[in-house]
């Protein structure tokens, strides 16, 4: 394929303009994913968090209502109040516990304490259900029952904190995940740089070379020209200018040959007609001098 010159020239940048494009579309790919994963733990953790913090705020209230209840009971109230109460107050710690179940089943990390905490609320739910049983029958007997629910009221909560404290160490992890790919995308265009400037670097010496060894190989042939010797044609196969130079050059060096020869041709005869001239002129001398003699 021919090249010019100029196109030589250009040939270093557009290789390095094609290793920055390509530089580019590594680290926007690579700055994508790491975008999607980070995202992606960001959302489950923010999601594990809200969902931790919203029934640990839910458990807390239904456990005011329940001493709401009781002094409720205690304050004489109708059994009409008394039974909504409990009934809002079991069903709410079903919806509780379904949740958590739910979750468990859903989520990816911290399933197994979400597990163990629906298991822990339904018991709870089961126990302050029977408790409050005997509200209308024995109040000291159920006050005595709930508080045998406090072990597995502070189970409970302790696994919703330890939920909460999960959640925020996923959003750490996922913090230092995102310093990591930060870091690794650093590395990769640190190394793309290196690679694209010796790669740049290397098809300009390359191009250089060839045309410094072309340029120099003129050079010597027009060295030559200059001395007179004509009769080494210059060979070039760069396919550029300087082809085209040198072949200008031997066609010049052609002409002059040609001409050299015709003016040595022209030379040769001029000195055989000057050399013949001469013998006549001596033929005709000595006949002029024996024709003067004999008169």
């Amino acid at each position: 394929m021919r090249l010019s010159l100029r196109s030589k020239l250009l040939v270093p940048a557009i290789v390095s303009a094609l290793f920055m494009c390509l530089l580019g579309a590594i680290g926007l790919a690579s700055l994508s994913s790491q975008e999607a994963l980070v995202q992606g733990l960001f959302d489950r953790s923010l999601r594990s968090y809200q969902f931790s913090a919203e029934q640990n705020v839910r458990f807390n209230m239904q456990r005011t209502k329940l001493f709401e209840l009781i002094a409720l009971a205690r304050a004489n109230a109708s059994e009409a109040t008394i039974a909504a109460e409990h009934k809002q107050l079991v069903s709410a710690l079903t919806q509780i516990q379904q949740a958590v179940a739910d979750e468990a089943r859903q989520s990816r990390h911290g399933a197994a304490l979400l597990q163990q905490a629906a298991v822990e609320i339904g018991k709870y739910r089961q126990g302050v259900g029977d408790a409050l049983d005997f509200l209308d029958t024995d109040l000291n007997m159920a006050t005595m029952m709930l508080s045998s629910t406090d072990a597995s009221y502070q189970r409970i909560s302790g696994q919703l904190q330890q939920l909460l404290q999960q959640a925020q160490q996923n959003a750490a992890d996922a913090r230092r995940q995102s310093e990591a790919g930060s870091q690794s995308t650093r590395h990769g265009f640190l190394l793309a740089f290196v690679i694209d400037m010796i790669a740049t670097f290397g098809v300009a010496w390359l191009l250089g070379q060839r045309v410094v060894r072309n340029t120099l190989q003129m050079i010597d042939g027009l060295k030559r020209g200059a001395r007179g010797d004509l009769h080494e044609p210059m060979a070039l196969q760069s396919g550029d200018e300087l082809t085209d130079a040198a072949d200008s050059y031997n066609q010049l060096r052609a002409y002059l040959l040609d001409l050299i020869g015709q003016i040595r041709s022209q030379v040769e005869r001029t000195n055989h007609l000057v050399s013949d001239m001469s013998h006549n002129s001596q033929d005709i001398a000595v006949a002029f001098s024996s024709q003067v003699d004999a008169a």
